[in-house]
């Protein structure tokens, strides 16, 4: 998964400017298939709240269409490599996201 992110205004949701990629792929790429899902946000530490879009690897190169999308909105953005967000459009910047521990998975039931 290609975990992506992107700055969120005052009274958007996660819909609204997942509404405007959406708008912005329609009008620039012919696409036949592409799809991305909403991840965990993110808050930098000047509280700016980040947007995550999670695009599965399945999609290869058009991941690279969130970033051209991104670069045309005027908002901080950010990819995900590894444990932390680096952000092309504002250099020097760097976020460690959370770590995450694995779920353990439940036991099986016996059945008597």
């Amino acid at each position: 998964m290609a975990d992506r992110y992107i700055e969120v205004k005052p009274e958007e949701s996660w819909r609204d400017v997942s509404n405007l990629f959406s708008s912005w792929l329609s009008e620039n790429v012919v696409l036949d298939t592409f799809g991305w899902s909403e991840g965990e946000s993110t808050t930098l530490k000047n509280g700016t709240v980040m947007l995550c879009f999670s695009i599965p690897d399945r999609h290869g190169e058009k991941v690279g269409l969130f970033e051209r999308w991104a670069a045309t909105t005027g908002r901080i953005f950010g990819l995900a490599k590894g444990s932390s967000v680096h952000f092309p459009n504002v250099p020097g910047l760097m976020h460690d996201l959370p770590i995450r521990l694995p779920t353990p998975t439940p036991p099986l039931a016996t059945v008597v």
